[in-house]
């Protein structure tokens, strides 16, 4: 058997990818573009994705992408994540080949350009029902820094690798790849070992603040809301926290989970004082801890998130590092916490948030 990694560049390409993705997941798979030759062939072509294909004669048995996160999402024309870091994902091997190495040999392929690109990091969202691909970024000189606890929805099918009856969970990972600008963050007084633990793992330029010693003062919070009715999910992305961020998310929140999203992510700048000031608030609210993602747009992000889920099975979740669990735990306890709270409902008639989009 050989095997060669290519570089999407062809529709040919493009329609084996997708077979692929059929072999794999069925027609469950949560990216439902990588199914139309001509969408990917399109996103490759802007730059949003970088395909990488295991390819064992014409038949594409293995894909992982860079991709520019969230790169559907804009402000003023420029992509809300920034330029500064790429994401590793839509990764995936044809079951009948998982035991071949083609896994290490597509990250290795993704993070060589990723480096070569002059990036500054590379995120990746790994599954922990399995720890290989966390083993991966690990191999790479990666760390664990969140956690979106059942964030793939249940039906997602990966083909015969096991029995999967509720959402699976994903583990973030941050793997430093070039020298990057120094960037302030506020540290939050809550969940502060958590955090402390992973900008202790973190060799990047970082400077720490005291929220409490910054002035109050400042422009109005920017933030957009995204959901998806299928998926039952949504996002508020915070692009700027002001002295209302507080406020703004809590009726951002208590919106999406009355309205039956089952799980809600909350991004926001970590190098705003008002981020770090309000995220007790968020949390006494029903809001559960994530981690960060480093280097999204021009510092550091919080991730905190909302979720209906009645049944989450804290044993299945597979972690391969120290970080990891600790993240894990702190999520779990989280998770255990909300359940006794009464969590936003249609009855309390939350107002109407704009700007909205659907993912």
């Amino acid at each position: 058997m050989t095997i060669r990694i290519i570089r999407l560049t062809r529709r040919e390409e493009a329609e084996a990818l997708a077979k692929c993705v059929y072999a794999t997941y069925g027609l469950t798979f949560h990216r439902s573009y990588l199914y139309d030759p001509d969408r990917t062939l399109g996103l490759n072509s802007e730059g949003h994705l970088t395909s990488f294909l295991a390819m064992e004669g014409d038949r594409c048995v293995g894909h992982m992408a860079l991709i520019r996160p969230y790169y559907e999402y804009s402000e003023a024309g420029t992509p809300v994540a920034g330029e500064r870091v790429r994401e590793a994902g839509l990764s995936m091997v044809r079951p009948d080949f998982r035991t071949s190495g083609i896994q290490a040999r597509l990250s290795a392929h993704t993070y060589h350009a990723a480096r070569a690109g002059g990036f500054e990091g590379l995120m990746a969202r790994c599954v922990t029902h399995h720890t290989a691909a966390q083993r991966a970024c690990l191999a790479h000189g990666g760390l664990p820094t969140a956690m979106f606890l059942g964030g793939v929805p249940a039906w997602v099918r990966y083909g015969g690798e096991h029995d999967q009856r509720l959402p699976i969970s994903t583990l973030g990972f941050y793997v430093p790849l070039n020298e990057g600008q120094d960037t302030q963050v506020y540290l939050p007084r809550i969940d502060r070992d958590v955090y402390e633990d992973i900008y202790g793992r973190l060799d990047q330029q970082r400077s720490f603040l005291d929220a409490d010693d910054a002035p109050g003062m400042g422009r109005p919070t920017k933030l957009k809301v995204h959901f998806d009715p299928q998926k039952q999910q949504g996002r508020i992305h915070v692009l700027r926290s002001g002295p209302d961020v507080e406020d703004r998310v809590m009726d951002c929140f208590n919106w999406l989970m009355a309205g039956h999203i089952r799980h809600v992510t909350l991004l926001a700048p970590l190098d705003s004082p008002h981020t770090a000031r309000a995220m007790p608030a968020w949390k006494a609210h029903g809001a559960m801890f994530g981690g960060i993602l480093p280097a999204m747009g021009m510092g550091d992000v919080v991730v905190m998130q909302g979720i209906r889920l009645s049944r989450i099975d804290p044993d299945s979740i597979r972690v391969a590092d120290p970080l990891g669990t600790a993240i894990r735990e702190r999520c779990v306890d989280d998770w255990y916490r909300v359940q006794d709270l009464a969590l936003p409902t249609m009855e309390s008639e939350p107002e109407m948030v704009l700007p909205t989009a659907m993912l």
